[in-house]
């Protein structure tokens, strides 16, 4: 998967669901949204020793690892949490991850 078809994932389902029912953080996209998603990796919270490689598409501080940040993993086809570089917990949509936030 490219970062362009990553992109696209979270554009098409912002048009369809934005904005999400619960916004706690004030996701603001034009601020947090990385305008290019960049593979990454991250410590997976489940199994201490397994890293993955994860697409950062959104980060809630830019240059701040320890705010919230929404990856997607591309095996599971879903977005999630992470913080610290350590993956949190994965929620489905982009949208719904900004929810559960």
């Amino acid at each position: 998967m490219t970062a362009d078809e990553v992109r696209a994932l979270v554009d098409e389902d912002v048009r369809r669901h934005w904005p999400p029912e619960m916004n706690w953080h004030g996701i603001q996209l034009e601020r947090c949204l990385l305008p290019q998603p960049e593979l990454r990796t991250y410590r997976d919270r489940f199994s201490e020793d397994e890293v993955v490689q994860l697409w950062l598409v959104l980060q809630e501080v830019r240059g701040d690892e320890s705010s919230y940040q929404i990856v997607f993993d591309e095996e599971r086809e879903t977005f999630g949490l992470a913080t610290g570089g350590v993956v949190i917990g994965f929620y489905g949509s982009f949208v719904d991850t900004v929810a559960g936030m």
